[in-house]
C-alpha cells in the first residue's frame, strides 16, 4: 500500500500554514516532535532581530534568509543580507543598534535600505535612526529610485535626521501605491547644498494614493514648504494628523476642502503645544464639508468661552452630529456639563468620547453627575454605538453642603442614588466596553462614604424594582465605575491607627497635657549654675526631680540615690 503524503510535506502548503502562525506557534510546532523539528526549523526565521547574535545564530539566519518575512536590523549592518537569498520580506525595520561606531565590523557605505529593491513583496518600511548629520545619508539615489517604482509598499514611517533637500527628493519619489506616511523627521540645511535651492518648495507632478498622513514633529520646521503640495496631490486622503499649525492655516484648510473630498479625520494632538488655539481647529474643521469621523485636539491654554461654545455648537449640528465617531481632548479644556450632554444627546454615531485627561484641581473641566443622570433619563443618541467613555465627574453643586453634619446622611443617600442611576444607565449600553470616570467630589473618595452605607442606599429600592434585569450593586460594580468606597471597619481602623501613631510620637517626645507647661520651661533652660560653698555645682535638665522642680544642694546631698551614682564630693 502506497504511503499517503502529509500536507506538512508539501512545501507550498507549509509556507501558507506558517504565514498564518505567530512566532510562538512556530516555535511550539518546532519542539513538539522529532519529525516536526526538521520541518519547522527553517520557519523559525520568519521573524528576525539581527542584533547581538553569535556566529552559529548568524549562520543559521543567513542560511534561511529566504524564509524571513519580518526583519529588524541596524541601518548600517545589512551586508550579509545583500548577498543572500533575503528576497521575501514583508516588513523591514531599520533602527540604531549602535553599529555605526564599529567601522571595523560594518561598511558605512552600505545600508539596509538597499534591501528595498531586492524585496518586491515589501509592504511596510520603518526607519528609526538618529544618525549624526556628518554620517552618510541612507536615502541615497539608488534607494529613492527603488522607492519610486516599488508597487507593494503601503506604509512608510521615518524617524530620522534628514537634510531638507533629501526630504524633498524623498517626497517626490514616494511609492505609487503608498497609503500611510508617518514622518518624525528632524530637518536641517546641508552645508554642501546650493544656497538658492535649499528651501525650494516641493513640486509633485503626479497624484499619490495616500490615505493617512501623520506629521509628528513641531511645525516650526519647514513643513509648510512641502505640506500644501503634498495635500494637493492626495485626493484619497481620509485622515490627517498634524501638530499646531498657525502659519498658513487658512491655506491648508482651503486645500483640504478643494482636493480631499474623502477626508474624515483630524488629529491635532500629536504635538502638545501650550499655545494651541481652538480657532485653528474650527478653521480646519471647515475643510470637512461632509462631516468628520474622528477629531483629536491637543492642549488648549485658557480658551475663551465663546471659542469652546462655538466648537461644540459645530459638532452638535449637521453634518457633524451625524458623522462624528471619535472626540478626544489630550488635555481637556474647561468644558461645562451642558456641552458634554449636548454631544451625548446629539451625535448619533459617537463611539469614543475621551475627555478625562490631566487637569488641575481648580480646572472646571468636569461634568456634574446630576446632569449626566438626568440626560440619561432622556436617553443619549449614541446609546447603541458608544464603546469608550472617559469623563471627569464631580458633584460641585453639593460639595459645600457635604461638610455640614446635619445633612450628611441626606446627601449620602442622594449621592448613592445618583451613582445607582448612572450605573443602570451605563450598564444598559450593550457596546460600552471601556469606562473611565475620574471622580473629584470628596463624597466619592476615601472616608467620604463607607462602603456599607453607599451600597445600602444604592440598593434600597432594589427589592421593589419592577424590572427583572435590575440587580443588587456590589463592590465590583463600584470599582467598574471608578469608585473606591472603603468598608467602615477599614476607615475606623485607619483612624485608630492614626491616633495611636500621634500618641506614640508625642510620648516619644516626652509630651503630655499634664506636664506640657513644664516641658516648655525645660526647653528654655539649658544649664543652671548653683554655687556651693566648696565647689560650683552644675545642674542640667537631667537633675530635675520627678515633680519637675530643681533639686537644691541640700536636697541633693540628702538624696541617697544621688550619692550612690558616684556624685559625692
Amino acid at each position: 500500500m502506497a504511503r499517503t503524503t502529509s500536507i506538512f510535506e508539501i512545501p507550498i502548503l507549509l509556507d501558507v500554514i506558517c504565514d498564518n502562525l505567530s512566532p510562538k506557534d512556530i516555535w511550539n510546532c518546532y519542539r513538539s516532535s522529532q519529525s516536526w523539528k526538521s520541518l519547522f526549523d527553517p520557519y523559525r526565521s520568519r521573524v528576525v532581530q539581527y542584533a547581538y547574535l553569535n556566529s552559529t545564530q548568524t549562520s543559521s539566519i543567513i542560511h534561511n534568509s529566504h524564509q524571513i518575512r519580518n526583519l529588524k536590523v541596524d541601518l548600517a549592518d545589512a551586508g550579509h543580507f545583500l548577498g543572500s537569498a533575503c528576497i521575501n520580506l514583508l516588513n523591514l525595520v531599520c533602527i540604531d543598534f549602535g553599529y555605526t561606531a564599529c567601522n571595523e565590523l560594518i561598511d558605512p557605505a552600505v545600508n539596509a535600505l538597499e534591501l528595498i529593491s531586492r524585496n518586491p513583496k515589501l509592504q511596510s518600511l520603518t526607519v528609526q535612526h538618529r544618525a549624526d548629520t556628518q554620517a552618510p545619508q541612507p536615502l541615497q539615489n539608488s534607494v529613492l529610485k527603488a522607492l519610486s517604482i516599488h508597487r507593494s509598499l503601503r506604509s512608510i514611517t521615518l524617524d530620522i535626521r534628514l537634510p531638507w533637500e533629501v526630504t524633498r527628493e524623498f517626497l517626490s519619489n514616494i511609492p505609487p501605491k503608498l497609503e500611510e506616511l508617518t514622518m518624525k523627521t528632524y530637518y536641517y540645511v546641508s552645508q554642501h547644498s546650493d544656497p538658492t535651492n535649499r528651501l525650494h518648495p516641493l513640486q509633485l507632478n503626479r497624484p499619490t494614493a495616500l490615505r493617512r498622513i501623520t506629521m509628528l514633529d513641531e511645525m516650526s520646521s519647514p513643513q509648510h514648504y512641502f505640506l500644501p503640495s503634498l495635500l494637493e496631490h492626495s485626493p484619497e486622503l481620509e485622515e490627517i494628523s498634524i501638530p499646531y499649525y498657525s502659519e498658513g492655516c487658512r491655506e491648508i484648510a482651503a486645500i483640504l476642502r478643494a482636493n480631499c473630498p474623502k477626508l474624515r479625520a483630524l488629529n491635532q494632538g500629536v504635538y502638545i503645544n501650550p499655545f494651541y488655539e481652538l480657532t485653528i481647529a474650527q478653521l480646519l474643521i471647515t475643510a470637512f464639508p461632509n462631516g468628520i469621523r474622528r477629531l483629536v485636539l491637543g492642549k488648549v491654554l485658557k480658551p475663551a468661552n465663546n471659542q469652546l461654545n462655538q466648537l461644540f455648537h459645530i459638532l452638535t449640528n449637521n453634518p457633524f452630529a451625524n458623522t462624528l465617531e471619535v472626540l478626544e481632548f489630550k488635555h481637556p479644556p474647561a468644558y461645562t456639563s451642558g456641552e458634554i450632554v449636548g454631544i451625548l444627546q446629539s451625535c448619533t454615531r459617537l463611539r469614543e468620547l475621551r475627555l478625562a485627561g490631566e487637569s488641575t484641581p481648580q480646572a472646571k473641566n468636569r461634568t456634574d453627575i446630576s446632569d449626566i443622570v438626568s440626560s440619561l433619563m432622556r436617553s443619549w443618541k449614541c446609546q447603541d454605538s458608544l464603546e469608550v467613555l472617559e469623563l471627569n465627574i464631580s458633584n460641585l453643586k453639593e460639595e459645600k453642603l457635604f461638610k455640614k453634619d446635619k445633612i450628611r446622611s441626606v446627601l449620602q443617600q442622594r449621592t448613592a442614588h445618583h451613582v445607582r442611576e448612572l450605573y443602570d444607565g451605563l450598564r444598559s449600553m450593550k457596546n460600552l466596553n471601556k469606562l473611565t470616570l475620574n471622580w473629584k467630589s470628596s463624597s466619592f473618595h476615601g472616608d467620604g462614604m463607607p462602603l456599607e452605607t453607599g451600597l445600602a442606599y444604592a440598593n434600597e429600592d432594589w427589592g421593589q424594582a419592577t424590572s427583572t434585569t435590575k440587580r443588587r450593586m456590589t463592590k465590583t460594580d463600584l470599582a467598574w465605575m471608578g469608585l473606591n468606597w472603603r468598608p467602615l471597619y477599614d476607615i475606623q481602623q485607619e483612624k485608630g491607627l492614626k491616633k495611636m501613631e500621634q500618641a506614640a510620637v508625642k510620648e516619644r517626645a516626652g509630651w503630655s497635657k499634664k506636664n506640657a507647661s513644664i516641658e516648655e520651661k525645660m526647653r528654655s533652660i539649658h544649664q543652671i549654675h548653683i554655687k556651693d560653698q566648696d565647689w560650683p555645682l552644675s545642674v542640667d535638665q537631667k537633675r530635675y526631680g520627678k515633680s519637675g522642680y530643681i533639686c537644691s544642694r541640700k536636697s541633693l546631698k540628702n538624696n541617697r540615690a544621688w550619692f550612690q551614682k558616684g556624685n559625692s564630693g
